[in-house]
């Protein structure tokens, strides 16, 4: 598969499979169309960019293998009652802080 995207006037999709009139041999598919309308959803901006090969919009894997390696162990501790999660109400200035500290 080879998507290009050739400066806003439209992206293309080029592939190799089979088709209904002729399955025994593969054939070249290409699907274009213009790109999709600025009010895209946010997603659907993750999307485009890595459809173009950019990664503004999102990480990569050796990245997030390290975001999970540092969230699992205090998602693990939340889930064990070893730190308290503490809740407070949206918008607030967070959790009341203990007695003695600013």
């Amino acid at each position: 598969m080879i998507v290009y995207r050739r400066l806003g006037k439209y992206l293309s999709l080029h592939l190799t499979g089979g088709v209904p009139w002729n399955p025994p041999s593969p054939s070249p598919l290409t699907l274009t169309a213009p790109p999709p309308a600025a009010d895209l959803p946010a997603y659907g901006h993750v999307l485009l960019d890595v459809l173009s090969g950019g990664s503004i919009l999102s990480v990569r894997d050796d990245e997030a293998e390290e975001a999970w390696r540092v969230v699992t162990p205090v998602l693990a501790a939340w889930k064990a009652g070893t730190v308290p999660l503490e809740e407070y109400p949206a918008g607030s200035a967070g959790p009341p802080r203990p007695r003695g500290t600013r």
